[in-house]
């Protein structure tokens, strides 16, 4: 069995990781459209197959990560 201590500490973990994660949601969601084009531009760069998706694809792809890390994030 856990001890408080090692409870505490584990959830104090826990909150950091989700205040974290918070902060690059809101970041990602407050980002101008023209400064996302140009991470995607450097991307590109980085993974040239990249190159071949459509913004519909790359929206979906989005999308799904952020379900995927809400749905993270309310489980913890």
């Amino acid at each position: 069995m856990l001890t408080k201590e090692a409870i505490l500490s584990k959830l104090s973990i826990i909150e950091k990781e989700i205040a974290e994660l918070r902060r690059q949601i809101e970041w990602e969601w407050n980002i101008p459209k023209d400064q996302k084009k140009r991470y995607q531009t450097s991307l590109w760069g980085q993974f040239p197959e990249l190159q071949s998706l459509t913004d519909e694809e790359i929206e979906e792809a989005e999308n799904i990560w952020e379900k995927h890390l809400e749905k993270t994030i309310n489980e913890l």
